[in-house]
């Protein structure tokens, strides 16, 4: 997350500096960001009221929908816009929680006029909203430190909102804890750390070891009782219950879902149960995304970042086109995953 790209923001935590244009290294090349005047990465202004020729969508989401990695225009949300001929607005906000997408819609996108609600929670922001300050480097000194968040509790069955409003500034990197911290999360700590110190001396051996045990990760979808399963089907259910269209929940897989390194049937569980629960339609991508990822036509991820390609987005569209086009009542052909530009 690069800070000289976001300012503060009380409710939400941080928004994009409005009105911002400028390049990005990457190692796909660098990506052109752009963004609107309501401090979202987007080429239009959000107006309020909707247009009568053309349906409009809203998309909420963590880096993998606002496209970090990929120029404006490249992304799965302007794909899906440009194959079905609609307004799609992108609220997606890097390196954030479910909850800070929830406060998101509630500030900014719940008095916008739209048809349908698309929810993209990308699976591992199940810890994020568990945190009260995200991990992130100094744009001024280089060092890592603590970005304050809102986050909520459950309180009694009920959401709570604290860290609200969200205080200016950063704090300290925790110090690295102690060897001695043999508490369950200490062990799982240093038996990362030792395996991530062996991969570079046995390159693949961290892969070989996540294949050879078939990982259910993030862990906390293992368990329907867990306090990160818990906390993040409150928000969620919290959110579509103030919706004012039909809403589809749309989980983004990790890739190393996608490869096969961990399993996914634990998440894809309790995401289709709460869209049961919750009357909303649960659009699963993993097995589209795997197909195309096996044709090894074009990498749907970066080397090292572990963000969509422009074939990556594409890929992500073409899976999300059909069931936002049934909402819509849209008639349009199936979007080709073929081009990479």
């Amino acid at each position: 997350m690069a800070r000289n790209l976001f300012k503060h923001d009380p409710a939400i935590g941080y928004r994009f500096v409005p009105n911002l244009k400028g390049r990005v290294r990457h190692e796909g090349g660098g990506y052109l960001v752009r963004s609107n005047a309501d401090g979202f990465r987007s080429d239009r202004p959000f107006v309020r009221e909707a247009s009568d020729t053309q349906k409009r969508v809203l998309f909420f989401g963590d880096s993998n929908t606002a496209g970090d990695g990929v120029s404006n225009g490249k992304r799965f949300v302007d794909v899906i816009e440009k194959h079905l001929d609609i307004a799609a607005y992108n609220y997606g906000l890097p390196s954030s929680g479910v909850d800070q997408q929830y406060l998101a819609w509630r500030e900014a996108g719940h008095d916008v006029e739209h048809d349908l609600l698309v929810l993209c929670p990308m699976v591992d922001n199940i810890r994020r909203n568990l945190q009260s300050a995200r991990l992130i480097h100094s744009s001024m000194s280089g060092d890592l430190v603590m970005l304050p968040k809102p986050y909520f509790e459950l309180v009694d069955g009920t959401l709570t909102l604290r860290n609200s409003p969200v205080p200016k500034g950063h704090l300290p990197a925790p110090e690295e804890e102690a060897p001695e911290d043999t508490s369950p999360s200490g062990l799982r700590k240093v038996a990362r750390k030792a395996m991530g110190m062996a991969d570079k001396q046995f390159p693949g051996i961290r892969s070989w070891s996540q294949r050879a045990r078939r990982l259910a990760l993030p862990e906390a979808y293992n368990d329907p009782d867990s306090e990160g399963w818990l906390l993040m089907a409150a928000i969620l259910r919290q959110w579509i219950s103030e919706a004012k269209t039909p809403v589809i929940l749309c989980p983004i897989p990790m890739f190393d879902h996608i490869s096969g390194k961990f399993r996914a049937e634990p998440y894809r569980q309790r995401f289709a149960e709460l869209a049961k629960e919750t009357g909303v339609e649960f659009v699963d991508i993993l097995d589209g995304l795997r197909k195309i990822d096996a044709t090894g036509d074009a990498p749907l991820r970066f080397p090292t970042d572990e963000h969509p390609t422009v074939a990556g987005h594409v890929a992500i569209a073409a899976q999300m086109v059909p069931a936002i086009r049934k909402h819509l009542s849209l008639d349009t052909k199936p979007l080709s995953v073929a081009s990479n530009s």
